[in-house]
């Protein structure tokens, strides 16, 4: 079986072990990083699943490093969950305002965590499969109307041709000049 990655974003360390080491015994592949300045450094090796990212922490706030995620486009199409103690609803209306796919409260409840990791990435790769399906059906689009720009090009020119022959007759038929 396949085992869906995650990387979490997390500067409390003993925060991001617990949480990989649930999620490995949930059979996921879990990456952690500390320090979510670094994020773009390790998306450009690692491209999970799905990132956990907490919202609460000190070199910056979540948003930030989800604004890069998802202005990067690269990476844009990685759904991201925010982690969180915060309960204003404006703040948890700008997570998904920036991209977040998701969002859980924390204290993290594990099980919830699991389920909404697994319909995440369920979504993500249908999109994915959607989006690849869509690429492809442009693709043909493209080569029939190619293709129609050079049947209409073929027939255009013989029918040119025709039309000033007819014309031609049309004149020497008013003349009375046909033979």
């Amino acid at each position: 079986m396949i085992k869906n990655s995650l990387l979490i974003v997390d500067d409390d360390i003993y925060v991001t072990r617990l949480m990989a080491e649930l999620l490995k015994e949930m059979n996921f592949e879990v990456k952690t990083i500390n320090d979510p300045t670094l994020i773009l450094d390790v998306l450009e090796f690692e491209q999970p699943d799905a990132i956990l990212l907490d919202y609460y922490m000190p070199k910056q706030n979540g948003l930030q490093p989800l604004e890069l995620i998802k202005n990067n486009k690269n990476y844009a199409f990685i759904p991201v969950i925010v982690l969180t103690a915060e309960t204003e609803k404006e703040k948890l209306s700008e997570f998904f305002k920036m991209g977040a796919a998701d969002f859980l409260s924390k204290p993290v409840n594990f099980v919830e965590l699991e389920a909404r990791i697994n319909s995440i990435i369920k979504i993500s790769n249908l999109n994915r499969k959607l989006k690849e399906q869509l690429d492809i059906i442009e693709k043909k689009d493209s080569e029939s109307n190619k293709f129609l720009e050079i049947v209409v090009k073929d027939i255009k020119e013989p029918l040119k041709r025709m039309s000033l022959t007819l014309h031609e007759l049309e004149l020497k038929a008013d003349k009375g000049t046909y033979t």
